[in-house]
């Protein structure tokens, strides 16, 4: 029974810290993808605040001016296009630390990690038993790691019920293919973010 108590008591302090964190921990963006900036697409991301603090400090003047350090995990999946080359897909989840001001700004970096599957949208041939052949869907894969940039500005932190946002993303990947030579590769992203729950 005592055990049973001890749960429930613990239960309880964890909801009620919940609650009071005056965040959305879930936020979903939609954003013009460009691998390389001019191969277009289009990428969706999931953030996750896992843990965010709140920091002060009294200026010469004796304003105080506060930020906000969150840390979030991303998760993404884009598609872009490659003309005469391949059309290709990137699937990664990051781990980010964004300092955000009182009014909405905010500026981060992170480490990133995943996987970049391309499908090649030209003709390929090959010679199979002294004729030649058209193989279709001739794909390659690639593992990618790297880290990325992120400005933009979240307007809920002035109108809680304003949830959306608007956000500049950059990232450099290192992409070391099964079949070739490892390569770097960049992409920028520029959209919209949306919170999935109002700020409490």
């Amino acid at each position: 029974m005592k055990n049973i108590s001890l749960i429930i008591i613990i239960l309880l302090r964890v909801t009620i810290v919940l609650s009071q964190k005056p965040i959305s921990q879930h936020q979903l963006e939609v954003n013009y993808f460009g691998e390389t900036s001019t191969h277009a697409g289009t990428s969706i991301l999931y953030n996750y605040i896992i843990h965010q603090k709140e920091k002060s400090k009294i200026t010469k003047k004796g304003k105080v001016k506060t930020h906000f350090i969150q840390y979030r995990s991303a998760n993404r999946i884009a598609f872009y296009v490659h003309p005469q080359n391949h059309n290709g897909w990137l699937v990664t989840s990051a781990l980010n630390v964004q300092r955000s001001k009182k009014n909405g700004w905010f500026v981060g970096t992170g480490l990133q990690a995943g996987y970049q599957l391309k499908f090649l949208n030209e003709d390929t041939y090959q010679i199979n038993n002294g004729s030649v052949e058209r193989i279709r869907w001739i794909s390659q894969s690639a593992f990618v790691t790297g880290f990325g940039v992120q400005l933009g500005k979240d307007f809920s932190f002035k109108n809680p019920q304003n949830r959306f946002g608007w956000q500049i993303n950059s990232s450099i990947l290192w992409s070391s293919p099964f079949q070739i030579t490892s390569q770097l590769i960049n992409f920028i992203e520029l959209g919209l973010s949306y919170d999935l729950s109002p700020k409490r």
